[in-house]
This record gives C-alpha cells, sequence and structure tokens, in this order.
C-alpha cells in the first residue's frame, strides 16, 4: 500500500458516503463484493481500469475527482465548493466550471 492508493481509497470512501451509499450496494452496482469495495477504500488496492469507470458511473462522478484531489491540498474554502459541486449532475458542473472560468477572467485572476 502507497500514499496515493490511501489518498484513492479515502476519496472513494467519501464519495459513496456522500450519496449516502453503503460498501454493499455500491459493490452491487459495479459487481464487486462488498470486500473488494473496502480493499479499495483501504488503499489496499486500485481497482482496474474497467472497474473504476464502472465506480466513476455508480458514483456519478468526474474521473479527475479521484486525481486532482491525490495530488493537491486545498483550502477549505475549495474542498467546500468541491463538496457542493457533488451534489449537481455532470452536465450541471460543466456549466458551473465555465462559469466560474468566465468569472475569474473576468477578475483578471487567469
Amino acid at each position: 500500500m502507497n500514499e496515493k492508493q490511501e489518498k484513492f481509497g479515502a476519496i472513494l470512501k467519501e464519495l459513496r458516503l456522500h450519496q449516502d451509499m453503503t460498501q454493499e450496494q455500491l459493490g452491487a452496482l459495479i459487481n464487486k463484493t462488498t470486500g473488494s469495495i473496502a480493499q479499495f477504500e483501504r488503499g489496499d488496492i486500485y481497482p482496474g481500469y474497467e472497474t473504476f469507470i464502472n465506480i466513476v458511473k455508480a458514483l456519478n462522478v468526474d474521473a479527475n475527482l479521484f486525481f486532482s484531489r491525490n495530488t493537491l491540498e486545498y483550502p477549505d474554502e475549495a474542498k467546500w465548493i468541491a463538496k457542493l459541486l457533488l451534489d449537481f449532475q455532470t452536465e450541471e458542473r460543466e456549466t458551473i466550471k465555465k462559469f466560474l472560468l468566465a468569472l475569474v477572467l473576468a477578475l483578471g485572476k487567469f
């Protein structure tokens, strides 16, 4: 187990719990056992590519959430915004991201 696996697992668990989903429920959606989900969340193992894609679809999240948050630490405000965005569908999140980019550009911060 390494630090990246542990962070991946922590993100997976956070996203699953945010949706009030049990390990058993997620496992059923992606055709994996509860034990496999627990191993992913503990950082014991990474899911394979196909399983990862199924996790992303089951949780209805952007796959980038797993990677950008693995390597960066964000201020509390950014964490709050990221959690808030999880409540939106992918298309809505894209619209919000475009709006935020336009706002940042208008403020000359990018």
